[in-house]
């Protein structure tokens, strides 16, 4: 345990000391330098890598304004890492009976509009073979028009010699009753 101990410490950052020596604009920026040049002196090591919640807790503010002091957890591995993260970390809220109830509602509408994509789509491929089996018996009905016309001509071609055969028929006995 008292590796453990020796690994991992709680520190109380003064920042207000070495940002103020900073302009303005510079401030927030400054105060990760003296945070990091504080961690460095205290866990005797160069790689630190400093937490989304600590850049956060910062920058809060916006650059003119950083903490006075910050409260970290330092931990320091075996290669001689440390990672800093805040001590007091920001609990989630708990969910309110209102929100839990709103996103139920909301899960139901999701589910309920999937449900409805899912008809509709069904509705429409049942519709699309419908226009392709209508499609299919056009097309049939149209071959089948296309070959009565076909014949009819060809009734009709052959129809035509008879009609001539028969007026060469009625030419000469109209010749006689002249």
């Amino acid at each position: 345990m008292a590796d453990k101990a020796s690994n991992e410490r709680v520190y109380n950052v003064p920042l207000r000391r070495e940002y103020l020596k900073a302009p303005l604009y510079r401030r927030a920026k400054k105060a990760v330098t003296a945070l990091r040049e504080f961690v460095q002196k205290h866990m005797k090591s160069e790689s630190i890598s400093l937490s989304k919640d600590v850049n956060e807790n910062i920058w809060k503010s916006g650059m003119r304004n950083p903490p006075h002091h910050i409260k970290i957890v330092a931990k320091k591995e075996k290669d001689g890492k440390v990672s800093v993260d805040l001590a007091d970390k920001p609990k989630k809220k708990a969910k309110t009976l209102k929100e839990t109830k709103r996103q139920e509602k909301l899960k139901k509408l999701d589910e309920k509009k999937k449900q409805e994509a899912k008809e509709a789509e069904e509705e429409l491929k049942e519709v699309q073979e419908a226009e392709k089996k209508v499609s299919e018996e056009a097309k049939a009905e149209a071959k089948e028009e296309k070959k009565e016309e076909a014949h009819d001509t060809k009734a009709k071609v052959e129809e035509k010699p008879k009609a001539d055969e028969k007026k060469t028929e009625s030419e000469p006995s109209n010749e006689n009753k002249q």
